[in-house]
């Protein structure tokens, strides 16, 4: 019998701070908001017969899929690599699903989403984590990755941007990665969540890992974070291998069938409209990051960080001159929760370093800059 654990961040959803850093995604996308770009919609909506919607997906919504992920790239991406899934976490579950199982080894670098690590291991998979820290500034190399490679490894989960580091990982890397996965008969899958998050705008958002001159890539990514629109659950799953992609849309039909119709609708609007709807949400990022960066130099005596490149969320590290021991993190915490209403995730959620805490800055703009005081009322009250 498979057995799946639970994960601790999922008590996110759950939480009711005054002061949630813990929030990984941007401003929640209105409804108002999609319908204002399109006067027709709720026409179409109000007409629209609630039947099932196909196994791939909608045909229109996956050609601007395609096109999103191809964006500068020379490597076309057909609406045929392309599926929807019911967020990006489906995407992982089928993906590992057609993939892992017993006697098959995944490489994982770490800190990352540890739900996908839960989901390979009760699929019976054996997971060999790659330690990366601030030290390295949270970058996997190709010669890390070659030093645990065996014959019985068929997967590598990497996050770009990172989750919770916000850190890229840079194409010539994963393209290096997946050749390497090509040779033991094995996958590079890459979690692209925040793909569109880059502080630097539009312009800086460039194609997809998918595009890369490999065929054992596979990208997943969602509406829920750079886009705001979580609650449609709408992911995407994409790979240019095309035994493979069958092999997705046949679980997708045993699992779950289809993705909604209504939602499907919503992300094609999302998508006709996306450099609109997105260019606020990168506009309050840039504002945001900068908060966060000038909040860990005025605490640089308690606190250092590897800045983001992208994504709603960062690694912070308590000085171990400050914070020496564990004890003095959980008071840290407890403070922080306790005193100031204040919450921060903890680092081993993320399999991170015990003194490293994942701070979410862009999903509430008129809480954030007293949230940022109250952590460093927190750090100058329990500090040794």
């Amino acid at each position: 019998m498979l057995n799946f654990k639970n994960a601790d961040i999922f008590s996110l959803m759950d939480n009711h701070y005054t002061y949630d850093l813990g929030e990984s995604t941007v401003i929640s996308t209105t409804v108002n908001s999609i319908f204002n770009a399109n006067e027709k919609l709720q026409e179409t909506i109000n007409e629209m017969k609630l039947g099932y919607g196909t196994s791939s997906g909608d045909k229109e919504l996956r050609i601007h899929l395609a096109k999103d992920l191809q964006k500068g790239s020379a490597q076309e991406i057909t609406p045929e690599d392309v599926m929807t899934t019911v967020g990006a976490q489906m995407g992982l579950f089928l993906t590992a699903t057609s993939i892992v199982g017993e006697g098959t080894e995944v490489i994982v670098p770490t800190p990352t989403f540890t739900p996908a690590i839960n989901i390979f291991e009760g699929l019976k998979g054996t997971v060999k984590n790659i330690p990366l820290t601030h030290d390295d500034k949270f970058q996997l190399s190709v010669d890390m990755l070659k030093q645990h490679l065996t014959p019985a490894t068929k997967l590598v989960y990497i996050i770009s941007p990172g989750n919770p580091t916000g850190v890229t990982t840079k194409p010539e890397v994963l393209q290096g990665l997946a050749e390497e996965m090509k040779k033991v008969g094995g996958y590079l899958l890459v979690d692209e969540t925040y793909r569109d998050a880059m502080y630097a705008g539009w312009e800086a958002i460039g194609p997809s890992a998918v595009t890369l001159p490999v065929d054992n890539i596979i990208v997943t990514s969602s509406f829920s974070k750079a886009l705001g629109a979580p609650g449609i659950r709408l992911g995407v799953l994409s790979t240019r291998n095309a035994e493979l992609m069958q092999k997705f849309i046949t679980l997708k039909n045993l699992s779950y069938i289809c993705n909604g119709v209504l939602d499907e609708t919503i992300a094609l609007e999302v998508m006709k409209h996306k450099e609109a709807q997105l260019t606020p949400q990168l506009e309050w990022m840039k504002v945001s990051i900068a908060k966060v960066k000038s909040f860990v130099e005025q605490n640089a005596d308690f606190v250092e960080w590897v800045e983001p490149d992208g994504g709603a969320i960062c690694c912070v590290r308590l000085k171990v001159a400050k914070f020496p021991t564990d004890t003095d993190v959980d008071k840290f915490h407890s403070t922080l929760h306790t005193k100031f209403d204040t919450f921060v995730t903890p680092g081993k959620w993320f399999t991170a370093e015990y003194r490293t805490f994942r701070l979410g800055f862009t999903a509430d703009p008129e809480r954030l800059s007293p949230a940022l005081e109250n952590v460093g009322k927190a750090l100058r009250e329990t500090a040794v």
